[in-house]
């Protein structure tokens, strides 16, 4: 006479599902990580290609005043050679106006 075996309510699963459930459960972790640091890492990226504008933009005035120095000299030093001739003043003059007013322009750009 054999007796009824009672019934198990929890059958501990298979070596294969719980092999498969950790490394499912790992490579959710593993991917979520790499998620965060590609994310973390589009932030910085449009951080410094807009700290690379603003560099470029500073860099550009500064090349405009350097020019325009240059010019100047020039003009300053042809209206001493000749100063019967009257535009080379008006130019320098004009010059050095242009560098007030782009100077503004790079101290307003550096205090932003």
């Amino acid at each position: 006479m054999d007796l009824p075996h009672p019934k198990k309510k929890y059958q501990p699963r298979s070596l294969r599902e719980r092999y498969f459930s950790s490394t499912l459960v790992i490579g959710l972790i593993a991917v979520s990580i790499v998620i965060v640091f590609f994310i973390q890492t589009l932030d910085s990226r449009h951080e410094v290609n807009q700290e690379l504008e603003q560099l470029q933009g500073k860099q550009s005035v500064v090349r405009h005043i350097s020019k325009n120095n240059l010019e100047i000299f020039r003009n300053i030093e042809l209206f001493l050679l000749d100063p019967t001739i009257g535009y080379y003043d008006k130019i320098a003059y004009e010059l050095i106006s242009d560098n007030q007013q782009s100077n503004k322009r790079l101290g307003a750009l550096v205090n932003s």
